[in-house]
């Protein structure tokens, strides 16, 4: 019989492997769209694919197990469904014309969302259990997405639009 804790448990998971999910997409989405990035956007999207994974691993192996590092896992079910619902905001839709410093203004401010910058945390941290690190190993070349897309965009010369539509959503969470 599953107690609510678990269930809670289940369900920030959940919620954290849909984040995963979505970025990924998004990301997809400006791999189409912004040929002289291709590979840039292909490589994070693949990173979301690979986060995703490690979550739903953790679910499906170590949770029954009693082994899941539940220091991945933000405490608030509600700051995940919050992060996910500006995620999903911030996609353009299929014929929305984007500018690339739009894209890269956008992936930025999702890099600092909730349920990312805490998968990025428990990646940085000096792991308290023998799961935890074994995450991070594989995980190793596959972190801090905020600064490797903050250097592209120098690298690169790509300066970040400001949004142009007063009633797009703000990304940020100040809260993490």
């Amino acid at each position: 019989m599953r107690s609510v804790a678990n269930e809670r448990v289940l369900a920030i998971l959940d919620e954290a492997i849909n984040i995963e999910s979505n970025v990924a997409d998004l990301y997809m989405d400006f791999y189409k769209r912004f040929p002289e990035d291709r590979e840039f956007w292909r490589k994070l999207s693949i990173e979301e694919i690979n986060h995703a994974s490690l979550l739903e691993t953790g679910k499906d192996i170590f949770l029954p197990l009693k082994k899941f590092p539940m220091e991945m896992l933000p405490p608030s079910l509600e700051m995940l469904f919050e992060s996910n619902k500006k995620i999903l905001s911030a996609i353009p839709q299929h014929n929305q014309l984007i500018s690339r410093e739009s894209a890269f203004r956008i992936a930025l401010e999702i890099e600092q969302c909730a349920g990312e910058v805490h998968f990025q945390e428990a990646m940085e941290k000096s792991p308290c259990s023998k799961v935890l690190k074994i995450i991070q190993g594989i995980n190793k070349e596959e972190k801090d997405h905020a600064k490797r897309i903050q250097t592209y965009m120098n690298e690169n010369q790509i300066i970040p639009a400001k949004s142009s539509n007063p009633a797009a959503p703000e990304l940020s969470n100040s809260d993490t």
